[in-house]
């Protein structure tokens, strides 16, 4: 998949998102809305923050993660880009993002009890489970006893923005508009769009994106290199030959970047934008 010009990003874009997201203002605006309840004051937010509690484990990266005297939020953006809903597993995602949140916020000798409430928000740009709801909210009950709540402090959230316009509660309107058609019709919507557009013209994000961009589009090129190295066999001839094409077009666009990726690196030190 090609990625976007960084002009041309919008708050649906995970880059931009995070961006938009690490203003404490915003964040606390947005969440307040999304959860129907003023949150706050928040601190540090982290933004791709990285957990994993071992080599062993299959580390999981949060776009947004923050917390208040009251509860953690882990707020994700979610597009499907051409994937199907079984491959993106959201509600095992779910699942696995809350385990890895909890095993890194107790400390050893801390009580369960001092484990915070914890909501895991997904915003989507696709129906997450196809019923047309605009709001799918979830939390742990007895089967045999409905009215009765389990109280583990968990709360996951899928916002689906596609939603019928009519089914959308009047709230939420404005802002599902904005993720979907790019119109702001509001103060929170108008601020967005004010912020995104500024964002646009900051040369070390864009240097950032690229950079990033570059790289991934280097492993992938590396990936199939050592993939036609090996003698991999798949398909037929025409396949191959195919694939072939498709190494030498990535390793030259990679050979023409390097120049592009060293340019990129001193823009982004000279920003103070760690590289690793």
């Amino acid at each position: 998949m090609e990625h976007k010009n960084y002009e041309s990003l919008t708050f649906t874009d995970s880059f931009m998102f995070n961006k938009v997201m690490l203003d404490m203002d915003i964040c606390e605006k947005i969440l307040s809305l999304l959860l129907r309840t003023d949150i706050g004051p928040i601190d540090n937010i982290k933004c791709e923050e990285n957990i994993q509690v071992s080599a062993q484990n299959k580390p999981i990266r949060l776009d947004i993660f923050t917390k208040d005297d009251q509860a953690c939020y882990d707020a994700e953006m979610q597009n499907r880009n051409n994937k199907s809903l079984e491959s993106i597993a959201l509600p095992r995602r779910s699942r696995y993002y809350q385990s890895m949140i909890d095993i890194d916020a107790i400390d050893s000798g801390a009580g369960y009890r001092d484990l915070m409430d914890s909501n895991i928000i997904f915003i989507c740009t696709f129906d997450p489970f196809g019923l047309g709801l605009p709001i799918y909210t979830f939390k742990n009950t007895c089967i045999e006893a409905p009215t009765l709540l389990l109280h583990d402090g968990c709360m996951k959230y899928f916002f689906n923005v596609t939603a019928d316009p009519n089914k959308i509660p009047d709230d939420l309107k404005a802002f599902f508009r904005y993720t979907v058609e790019k119109k702001a019709t509001d103060d929170l919507t108008r601020e967005l769009d004010s912020r995104i557009n500024t964002y646009r013209t900051n040369e070390s994000w864009r240097a950032e994106y690229m950079y990033f961009n570059i790289i991934e589009q280097d492993a992938k090129a590396e990936g199939r290199e050592e993939g036609l190295a090996e003698g991999r066999e798949e398909g037929l001839a025409e396949g191959r030959e195919e694939e072939r094409s498709k190494t030498i077009r990535a390793i030259n666009e990679r050979d023409n970047a390097l120049a592009e990726v060293e340019r990129l690196k001193t823009i982004l030190k000279e920003n103070g934008i760690k590289i690793e």
